[in-house]
């Protein structure tokens, strides 16, 4: 049998009664010394109940006058004379002359239980308290404060100088008329069979860190303080640290409690680090001068023979198994009790104004969580499993006599409903939704928090009554857990005085409440593009450029690096790598871009911050070659570059970069180099646009600069969420691929952007294909001067000939009608109307008989289901196809592979479902020459 303890407190007296699961001393006296008259009378209670069925007897009687319960000796214990007795009593207060038991942990904790069980302190007592140990030796544990810390540091030093077993209390006191449901709450599990004394040291660190990125380091200096040789422990870091450092970056909170020792530290110094490490070092010593009682030595009841002597009709109830459920289910309690907290500190700031609240957008897999099963009396009565349990402890010879658990009777009556919220679904199961970004959303979120906590607590009684609940599976699904409650909270962030005035919300302010995931799409994307057309970071020559993305690969959910363009694979060793993400955060907003060039040869590049930082690349010497200024509110942001790179000569093998091209979000556009670029062959053009799905804008560049020039090149964006927030709205272009579209067009859509400013961010011009060689001859086209926000198709016709799509109709809902290219009624080779949203697009080209020329063979769709997504099943996908049968699918009877091909989705960003609202382009006599998708959303 495991031995058994409990925090000491002043209540406590041997033989009394104890449960050892809430931790809560019961009858006084239920075990009495072993005295020559209670002997007699157990002998006496033995033969009067021998054959009884009843559950008691008669009690045994009172202890005799003169046996005290806290200092009782052995009567059996003779002394010759008076002197001798105070002698032994003189040797006793002499605790230095004994051995010590020492133990000292040191060790980071994430869960309040793991404190909790190293103190020896009831879960259950501290979820019914709603204080660490019931406002007893735990009640200096800020749960709040450890919850909202990064590190928590739990040192401990245990001193156990003697052990008093009182073998003499070993008889156990009947009282009459005590039934066997009310034999838990009178006597307990176990009854106080002695003391340990000595002392004990806890403390508890916590530090909230200012800056996330140190966390690890912080918690290394922390752990090389205090694991020490000197002490027990190992130096598991290395002891240099700067704690100057380490005191400014963090925010430490040190909670002590000990018990024995005396003054353990100087009163006139307060608890720091190296004082709380000294006073730990010499603490044993101090216990064996001052050493108090620190533990209560607990015992079964089945472990007296008295007990089984006297044939008791009752099996106390066995709590070993409930002690890892228990301490999940305070880990629970105290996230609630911190949520609870978090939810009033909230409602105080939206209600001052210091704050901004939207609603919150948990994923599909925690709605699936959401669903919390009612606890009707009648399903726990059915259970079988519960009622197993309530026989346990019980053989089938103890059933024949009656024998019954503690805590079988009346078991329904136990049950306490808590009033359930949300949906009611079949079989009593409730479906948790998310909470209304509003006042009355946060006062139901109190609420809902509130009847969890109780659910816990009411769980807990049914424990403390039915301890075999501990090994019920599906007691988890009683009430709803913490971390999907808080995901299901409105988002809360604090507002600066600044903003507050303007009314503007800051997506990178602090959050006070709720849970805002990272985009789990976004998440699993490397922090490098390598596209198809640049380099592979494995082919370069030297590691110093992949050294510096792996410094920072844990900002990708906030940044992206795109694309390494120019020399590559000869990198000289002497190159300087530079790259802005080192220093980027969300206060850098680009103002100004300037370039130096020298004929066709990119030589420097720098952009000017609004916080008045800067940042160069390669040589910047002298007048900038080009400028561009963008508006100080803040409106404009780069969302387009292009980089040319191509041969120093052209016999030459090594690449420069030739030219830069960048545009504004106001299609303001600056173009440098390429003064020479003719001059020599295999120019490549590798352009990068931020317009995607997410809001992302130019903040910087990355690569190598050598000679004094830049050799290699690559782009830097960043999620729009600048601090402070500029006051002027972002303008975003109506097209992904402004720059790869010819003049023409270009100039079109600026003037379509003029006259139709409703269209901004509600429609977008998506990646075109081109096919080649480009006409001379041909004609613009583009369904946004026609269309308006309401038009959504119904028909979409083909025509073709010879394998090459030709023409296109389009049937609007509102029965309007556009046509492309070089449609005609007779030339139309098929149609399909469309049932729900086009939400995915590819386009291909094919290659004509001579091998020199491509067009246009292939234009397909994918459906949305009815709520816009597309189908997650293949069985379930819609599509809708234009094949055609070129020359090359002829020849081999085979699809042929494609020359080049555009895959687009619909867009997600802003609210509504995004399709395909028509197409924009260009034609010649015989074929589309360009050909691109119209997204709409709405």
């Amino acid at each position: 049998m495991a031995q058994l303890l409990a925090p000491y407190n002043n209540s406590m007296r041997l033989g009394q009664g104890f449960n050892s699961y809430t931790q809560q001393t019961c009858l006084d006296k239920a075990v009495l010394p072993d005295t020559t008259e209670n002997r007699k009378q157990l002998k006496e209670r033995i033969v009067i109940s021998g054959g009884s069925k009843s559950l008691v007897g008669e009690g045994v009687g009172p202890v005799k006058k003169g046996v005290d319960s806290e200092d009782s000796e052995d009567p059996s214990a003779s002394y010759e004379n008076q002197s001798q007795r105070n002698k032994v009593r003189t040797i006793e207060v002499h605790p230095w002359v004994k051995p010590q038991i020492v133990t000292y942990s040191s060790k980071f904790v994430d869960k309040l239980s793991d404190v909790t069980e190293a103190m020896n302190i009831s879960g259950s007592l501290s979820i019914k308290t709603a204080t660490i140990g019931g406002k007893a030796n735990g009640s200096y544990v800020d749960s709040d404060k450890f919850k909202s810390s990064d590190i928590n540091f739990h040192l401990q030093v245990k001193v156990t100088n003697q052990i008093h077993d009182a073998d003499n209390y070993n008889i156990f006191n009947v009282v009459p008329n005590i039934d066997a449901t009310s034999f838990p709450e009178v006597y307990g599990d176990s009854f106080i069979s002695g003391w340990e004394e000595g002392g004990e040291l806890n403390a508890i660190i916590s530090m909230k860190v200012t800056d996330k990125s140190k966390i690890f380091s912080v918690k290394a200096g922390l752990e090389a303080q205090l694991s020490t040789a000197s002490i027990g422990g190992e130096v598991k870091a290395q002891a240099e640290i700067d704690k100057n450092e380490q005191s400014s970056d963090t925010e430490t909170t040190i909670t002590v409690n000990w018990s024995g020792g005396g003054s353990i530290k100087d009163p006139g110094d307060d608890w720091t680090i190296s004082s709380l490490k000294a006073a730990a070092a010499a603490f044993p010593e101090l216990v064996a001068v001052t050493p108090q009682r620190t533990y209560a030595i607990l015992t079964k009841y089945t472990a007296l023979a008295s007990f089984h002597e006297q044939n008791i009709k009752v099996t106390p109830l066995d709590y070993e198994n409930a002690g890892i459920y228990t301490g999940s289910l305070l880990d629970a309690y105290m996230d609630y009790k911190s949520l609870w907290k978090q939810i009033s500190q909230a409602t105080h700031e939206l209600e001052s104004g210091r704050a901004t609240i939207e609603i919150a957008r948990p994923t599909e897999e925690i709605y699936e969580l959401a669903r919390v099963k009612a606890i009707p009396a009648n399903e726990i009565m059915g259970n079988k499993q519960l009622e197993s349990s309530s026989k346990s402890g019980s053989s089938d010879s103890n059933a024949k006599n009656n024998k019954g658990n503690a805590g079988d009777a009346n078991l329904k009556s136990s049950v306490q409903l808590v009033p359930a919220t949300g949906a009611k679904l079949p079989n009593e199961v409730t479906q948790f939704t998310v909470f209304s970004p509003s006042f009355a959303g946060l006062i139901l979120a109190r609420k809902i928090c509130r009847f969890e906590m109780s659910k816990i607590v009411n769980e807990v009684d049914l424990v403390a009554k039915h301890p075999k609940m501990a090994s019920d599976t599906t007691r988890d699904q009683y009430f709803l857990p913490p971390l999907v409650f808080k995901q299901l909270l409105p988002v809360v962030r604090s507002l600066t005085a600044e903003n507050a005035k303007l009314g503007i919300k800051d997506p990178n302010a602090a959050l006070l409440l709720g849970y805002v995931p990272p985009n789990r799409e976004d998440f699993r994307l490397p922090p490098v593009f390598v596209l198809s057309e640049s380099q592979d970071l494995r082919k370069c020559g030297t590691t110093k450029l992949q050294d510096s993305i792996d410094r920072v690969k844990y900002r990708a959910e906030d940044y992206r690096m795109q694309g390494v363009v120019g020399e590559f694979e000869k990198i000289n060793s002497n190159a300087e790598v530079f790259n802005d993400l080192e220093r980027l955060n969300s206060t850098w907003r680009p103002k100004k871009f300037s370039v130096w060039n020298q004929g066709d040869q990119i030589l420097g590049g720098r952009i000017d911050y609004a916080n008045g930082e800067k940042n160069e690349y390669g040589e910047c010497k002298g007048s900038p070659a080009k400028t561009l200024e963008l508006e100080p509110d803040g409106s404009e942001v780069i969302v387009e570059v292009t980089i040319r790179s191509g041969p120093k000569s052209s016999n030459s093998t090594d690449h420069k970069i030739v030219g830069l091209t960048v545009m504004t979000s106001k299609y303001n556009v600056i173009h440098a180099g390429d003064k020479y670029a003719g001059e020599v062959k295999d120019i490549k053009t590798f352009r990068w646009s931020a317009h995607d799905d997410s809001q992302w804008t130019l903040r910087g560049f990355f690569g190598f600069k050598f000679d004094g020039a830049i050799i290699t090149m690559g782009v830097i964006w960043g999620k729009d969420g600048f601090v402070p927030v500029p006051t002027g709205n972002i303008t975003m272009p109506l097209c992904k691929d402004f720059l790869g579209l010819s003049k023409e067009m270009q100039e079109k859509i600026k003037s379509l952007s003029n006259r139709r400013a409703n269209f901004i961010r509600k429609f977008l011009m998506g990646n075109p294909i081109t096919t080649s060689p480009v006409p001379k001859n041909k004609t613009i086209f583009n369904a946004l001067d026609d269309i308006d926000l309401h038009w959504k198709i119904q028909t979409i016709a083909f025509s073709s000939k010879e394998g090459k799509l030709i023409g296109i109709k389009v049937i609007y809902q509102n029965q309007e009608e556009l046509t492309h290219g070089r449609y005609t009624p007779q030339n139309e080779t098929w149609r399909c109307d469309i049932k729900s949203p086009l939400v995915i697009c590819k386009l291909a080209t094919g290659k004509s008989k001579d091998d020199k020329s491509t067009y246009i063979e292939t234009l397909e769709f994918i459906m949305s289901d009815q709520n816009g997504k597309v189908p997650e099943w293949l069985l379930n996908l819609s599509t809708l196809r234009y094949l055609g049968d070129g020359e090359a699918s002829k020849a081999t009877g085979q699809a042929a592979k494609p020359d080049s091909q555009v895959v687009e989705s619909a867009p997600t960003f802003g609210s509504g479902v995004w399709s395909v609202r028509g197409f924009y382009g260009e034609h010649d006599e015989t074929q589309f020459t360009q050909l691109g998708m119209i997204w709409g959303r709405g």
